[in-house]
């Protein structure tokens, strides 16, 4: 009896400390939760070289791109030398730079949402090869500190090279490039919390490789968005000549990676990798060299045409019950100039939710009128399901709602309407197991009797 007591408490605890820290990581739920789940490549615009990266004068190119999330700085690499770069606009020019020279050069790195956590590969020595490694900072504009390296998923004495890190939002899963099979492929690993109860870094374990993204062939420097679902890396594949980057997506973390694809900037004339792409999924930045060897890091922009949505056709205030249980009517109306037939159906997501019913009639026109001679797209979502997708929220709250999809070219399409709230909304914390709104021993005394 006492020791299957110590056993369950042991997994309350575990479960808890995973729980806290993914919310920790999180850093609160919005309004809105937002997922991007394309379902396709799609079309990007023609690459731009962020010429100011590179060292012109000595002809040293930048690699390896990690953007922080407000858009202002830029982490990379230059000559093997871990790189900062900064701007004023997430739009803007880089204009000042700062050399890493307190860590050792590295290769590969990504950068914690918080930009309070780096983790880099660095060459250790020749019968080591490298290994991950991570730094960290107490608030940004400090120096880094070294930490340490993550030894478990490293083997010794092999010259084994584990490089270019990923990871997750929560920090719990990560994804880097490894030679240990005797090519370039990609592995994965995981863990429970980002620290131990003593406050030291947590290692990673039970290194996986990534086998359905690649057979026998060489895959390189992955890029994983930060929910884990897609998954971004370079690549030569079905008969191409140079490197090009490649997408995967899966619907669960327990699901293989599938439908992969290449993405649509890359050709066959010039070699590309190292991708990496804002939250949105709507920027991609990524090293290539191209014509007359002109290398670098490239950023490119996701082509998108924005359509006129409808939530409740014929409502102006969309009210949108949170406790309902029937189906949350959409439209993506027609135009003289727009066809919904050119839709891709199946691509489409409410707020990373797919629907249950589509079909097409003329239901309304823009501003709110009536049917306009123009056949519209008209969805049904599962009124819960988007609830699902919402963090807290109270009684005549506005929200806006995202719609996202591809057309049958390839080309995103995007576009919003709002609702208003009826009745208030609270996700629920699953460790809440009475559901009180608290978690504490009382919950705790459930789980033991069960």
């Amino acid at each position: 009896m006492f020791k299957g007591s110590i056993f369950t408490l042991s997994l309350w605890i575990l479960f808890l400390s995973m729980t806290w820290s993914r919310l920790a990581a999180e850093g609160g739920k919005p309004a809105v939760k937002k997922e991007h789940k394309s379902l396709s490549a799609g079309q990007w615009s023609e690459p731009v070289l962020l010429e100011e990266l590179n060292d012109s004068a000595n002809d040293i190119p930048a690699t390896r791109p990690c953007l922080s999330k407000d858009g202002l700085t830029m982490y990379f690499m230059r000559d093997g030398r871990i790189m900062e770069a900064y701007r004023d606009a997430p739009s803007g020019p880089f204009t000042s730079e700062r050399a890493v020279t307190e860590l050792d050069k590295g290769y590969g790195i990504w950068v914690s949402e918080d930009e309070l956590r780096l983790y880099y590969a660095h060459y250790e020595y020749a019968s080591v090869g490298r290994r991950i490694r991570l730094a960290t900072r107490n608030s940004k504009g400090e120096l880094w500190q070294d930490v340490g390296t993550f030894t478990v998923i490293h083997k010794d004495g092999h010259g084994q090279i584990d490089t270019s890190p990923t990871l997750t939002a929560d920090e719990l899963t990560m994804f880097y490039e490894s030679n240990r099979t005797g090519i370039k492929q990609l592995w994965t690993a995981t863990r429970a919390s980002i620290t131990d109860g003593a406050g030291n870094f947590t290692q990673f374990e039970n290194p996986t490789r990534v086998i359905e993204l690649a057979d026998d062939d060489e895959v390189w420097t992955p890029y994983i968005a930060p929910d884990g679902l897609t998954i971004y890396y370079g690549a030569i594949l079905y008969g191409d000549t140079t490197r090009n980057i490649y997408k995967a997506t899966r619907p669960s973390f327990n699901d293989p990676f599938e439908n992969i694809e290449k993405v649509g900037i890359s050709t066959d004339l010039y070699w590309e990798w190292m991708p990496y792409l804002t939250d949105d999924a709507k920027t991609l930045y990524f090293y290539s060299r191209r014509a007359n060897d002109i290398r670098g890091i490239w950023v490119s922009h996701k082509i998108i045409q924005n359509v006129i949505v409808d939530i409740k056709p014929g409502s102006s205030r969309n009210p949108l019950n949170v406790k309902g249980k029937g189906m949350l009517p959409v439209a993506i109306l027609g135009a003289e100039d727009f066809d919904v037939h050119s839709i891709m159906a199946v691509s489409i997501r409410l707020e990373g939710v797919a629907a249950l019913r589509q079909s097409y009639q003329d239901v309304a026109g823009p501003e709110g009128a009536g049917p306009d001679g123009f056949i519209d797209l008209t969805l049904k979502f599962k009124t819960q399901d988007i609830v699902g997708t919402f963090g807290e929220v109270n009684h005549e709250d506005v929200l806006t709602l995202v719609i996202e999809g591809v057309l049958t070219d390839e080309t995103a399409i995007e576009g919003s309407d709002e609702v208003t709230i009826v009745g208030k909304h609270k996700p629920l914390n699953q460790a809440d197991i009475n559901k009180d709104g608290i978690v504490d021993l009382a919950d705790f005394a459930i789980i033991s009797k069960n």
